[in-house]
């Protein structure tokens, strides 16, 4: 297997080396448009960076296709399209936060869950944050049981197409006197009884979650079409590497 030629030019932009047609990254995931907009991107400016380096357009920028070349050359092509990228996605990010605040985000939760969700995930903001894009969103969950002894909580949830886990996510929740939940009575027993809280049945914790995209291609980044909300246990022994691995096999067909 050829070395590929590895720059701060868009990790994504590797992924056009695999061959993934255009058809194969929709726009009714939950990023919407935005892996469509990333993909193109990464085609326009991949054929613009061989362009200006002479190379063939059927050149994978392996090591091998990169040899006969400067490095300052190279840099500077490669700096180029990072640049240009960069730009040309906070501007689509820009836009897709336009037509996706507001939005609900479909999502999945189990009767054997600890509480359920009052209503869907609301879009709050679409950005971009360490250059990857993030969806913020809004949701409150109802608990469905009293709970005493509360510091905190751990949320975790799946990115899925259908039934498979593409990204694997955890919300922390760290309780505080601003969630509104009344203050366990004091136990002398316990070193941390002033920091603990209990939660009645029915009562609601609003929280916020970001989406990260950061390791997620955009042709997997169009699968994901819902969030999945899950217990700790099946959280962790799902293997989401290995439906990654599997999808990336299909595609590269």
């Amino acid at each position: 297997m050829k070395k590929q030629f590895s720059i701060l030019f868009v990790a994504a932009i590797l992924l056009t080396m695999v061959s993934c047609g255009n058809n194969k990254v929709p726009s009714d995931g939950i990023f919407g448009e935005i892996p469509v907009k990333m993909y193109e991107l990464e085609k326009e400016l991949e054929s613009e960076a061989k362009e200006k380096l002479g190379l063939d357009d059927d050149a994978e920028l392996s090591a091998d296709d990169l040899s006969n070349l400067s490095r300052q050359e190279i840099m500077s092509t490669f700096g180029e399209m990072h640049t240009k990228y960069k730009l040309q996605l906070m501007a689509a990010i820009a836009e897709a936060n336009k037509k996706m605040k507001g939005k609900e985000l479909p999502y999945e939760i189990g009767d054997s869950m600890d509480y359920t969700i009052d209503k869907a995930p609301v879009i709050t903001e679409v950005k971009l944050k360490k250059g990857n894009p993030v969806i913020t969103a809004e949701l409150d969950v109802v608990f469905k049981n009293d709970m005493y002894d509360v510091t905190y909580f751990n949320f975790y949830y799946f990115l899925v197409d259908g039934d498979i886990p593409l990204k694997a996510e955890k919300k922390y929740v760290y309780i505080t006197k601003e969630h509104g939940f009344e203050k366990q009575p004091d136990n002398k027993t316990s070193l941390w009884a002033s920091s603990r809280y209990m939660i009645k049945k029915g009562e609601k914790l609003h929280m916020e979650l970001e989406i990260n995209e950061k390791g997620v291609v955009p042709a997997l980044l169009s699968r994901c079409k819902k969030l999945k909300f899950v217990m700790k246990n099946e959280y962790n022994r799902t293997d989401v590497n290995a439906n990654v691995e599997s999808i990336m096999k299909e595609l590269d067909k």
